[in-house]
């Protein structure tokens, strides 16, 4: 056998290495490309939530069936073994209580399942949004989580009294804001709030006019910063989200008593303020109810269990002390005819899963709160993140656990989740660089607006 010379083997090793890498980073590339598909197509099925049956949708069953790629991931982040375990907890109290209370109320099997599925799909969404942002960047899950809402339409009937108040301005305000970060511009995105905000003003929607509002505040208040040269932190920030809360409640107050939003929406502001001194309190007469049944069983009930006449007559009791005429069907029918229904995710989450749900929904509450706070802080926070803040903040405590405030809370908590310590690596070594140290280029900033840091480069939010 003739040798081959070792010259010649090793030049042969030389030639084969560039096909080596070659090879891996198309393989790399074409996962990649996989992933993106995968997250797409799970941030549509999640939001759109097309159902089967029993509580069973298509955003569950995506939620789950990738459940290998993204549970690591909500592992990983700050809290996210708190949220993991929490939820557990929800779910094994929620089936607890009904069982614990089965002798003295009546219970319902399928509300147990259709109420559990639902905590389970939240949970699992989260988790894959989450693992989407990682993979196709947050403007994109946004993006395709806003084509899912719009999707949903299209099984879900339009409301006959108010078509965008109760059934399209979540979906086309998400996506309408998605589109605009596509811009990384504050211009664009305080264009689009504003035309969001006239949408809602000619078509009686207060609360949803508050919200933009306040969202176009922040944007405006994070321009005078940045023209400023001032930096903030996330402390300083959350004062001033209460300021421009307050402010935003006292002007819609002002505009709603004028007749900005119509003579019926004036004449119902002025009779829920002489009825509960609150147009929040008077707009929402649930928080008496949910108050009431608090303090006779703090417990919770149970995600199968059903009220009993006591617990009826307890929570009329409560919205009655707020000036509420209780006696016209409303608690028997929707409240608490087939559950415990009291028109806040707070509440809900508590009623239905006892006090690991409510600790649940309080824990995705303030990830929400701190995460915009730290971008808010880097004058970063997007329209669309300050938009979902207000919105989570106002559905958790008047808005009921349903379609649209578990969608809008899953894309909240996966845009704005706080990073494990400080800001981003890429804001780090961007920041690093400004002070004259040394590194590596400055890239891309992880979520907002393109960072005064980052030499006017755009990020992928």
């Amino acid at each position: 056998m003739t040798a081959v010379p070792r010259g010649s083997r090793q030049s042969g090793a030389h030639a084969t290495a560039p096909h080596r890498v070659a090879a891996r980073r198309a393989a790399a590339a074409s996962a990649a490309g996989l992933d993106a598909i995968v997250a797409a197509i799970g941030c549509v099925l999640v939001a759109s939530r097309l159902p089967i049956r029993q509580g069973v949708n298509l955003g569950v069953l995506a939620s789950l069936a990738t459940l290998p790629l993204w549970v690591g991931t909500l592992w990983r982040k700050r809290l996210g073994p708190l949220v993991l375990v929490l939820s557990a907890l929800a779910l094994l109290t929620g089936t607890l209580l009904t069982w614990a209370l089965g002798a003295t109320h009546r219970t319902d099997v399928s509300s147990l399942q259709i109420d559990s599925l639902e905590l389970v799909g939240l949970i699992a969404g989260i988790g894959l949004l989450l693992w989407s942002v990682e993979k196709i960047g947050s403007t994109a899950t946004a993006l395709w989580f806003g084509v899912g809402l719009m999707l949903a339409l299209s099984w879900r009937s339009l409301d006959p009294v108010n078509p965008w108040k109760f059934s399209l301005s979540v979906p086309v305000i998400v996506l309408a804001l998605s589109l605009a970060a596509i811009a990384h511009s504050r211009f664009v995105d305080l264009i689009v709030l504003m035309a969001l905000v006239l949408v809602c003003v000619f078509n009686d929607s207060r609360s949803a006019a508050a919200m933009l509002l306040a969202a176009a505040a922040m944007v405006i208040w994070q321009g005078t910063l940045r023209r400023l040269g001032r930096e903030s932190t996330p402390a300083r920030t959350l004062a001033w989200l209460a300021v421009a809360g307050a402010l935003v409640y006292v002007v819609m107050r002002w505009l709603l008593l004028a007749g900005a939003f119509g003579a019926a929406t004036q004449a119902r502001t002025a009779q829920q303020l002489r009825e509960a001194g609150s147009i929040l309190l008077g707009a929402r007469p649930e928080l008496g109810a949910t108050l009431a049944l608090f303090q006779h069983n703090p417990w919770g009930f149970g995600a199968g269990t059903l009220a009993t006449p006591e617990e009826v007559h307890l929570a009329k009791t409560g919205m009655a002390q707020l000036n509420y005429n209780p006696n016209n069907g409303y608690v028997e029918r929707y409240m608490l005819g087939n559950g415990f229904e009291l028109h806040s995710m707070a509440g809900d989450m508590w009623a239905r899963f006892g006090l690991p749900g409510a600790l649940l929904m309080g824990v995705l509450l303030v990830l929400v709160v701190w995460g915009v706070a730290q971008r808010l802080a880097r004058r970063q926070a997007t329209g669309l993140q300050l938009y979902l803040l207000f919105q989570v903040g106002w559905d958790t405590f008047f808005s009921p656990l349903f379609f649209t405030s578990i969608g809008t809370l899953m894309l909240a908590v996966a845009l704005t989740w706080p990073p494990r310590s400080g800001p981003t690596g890429e804001v780090r070594r961007a920041s690093t660089e400004r002070r004259g140290g040394r590194g590596r280029p400055a890239r891309r900033a992880a979520v907002g607006y393109p960072s005064h840091a980052t030499s006017g480069r755009v990020s992928r939010v």
